[in-house]
């Protein structure tokens, strides 16, 4: 969605989810080049995640 404040994204699942107190030490390219990027637009990344129930992942860019 985009507005004139921020272009948000949220992308959620079903599936195993995972110990989101790990996250800082996953060793997967994936959410650390997602974070990254975000990172690199001035935005923010949230991950709520609980396993055995999936995963929301939640992007905040500034317009």
């Amino acid at each position: 969605m985009k507005n004139s404040a921020n272009i948000t994204l949220t992308v959620e699942d079903d599936g195993n989810g995972f110990d989101i107190n790990k996250f800082d030490k996953l060793k997967g390219f994936g959410l650390t080049n997602i974070q990254s990027r975000v990172d690199y637009l001035k935005g923010n990344l949230t991950v709520d995640s609980e396993l055995n129930k999936g995963t929301s992942v939640f992007i905040e860019i500034p317009n």
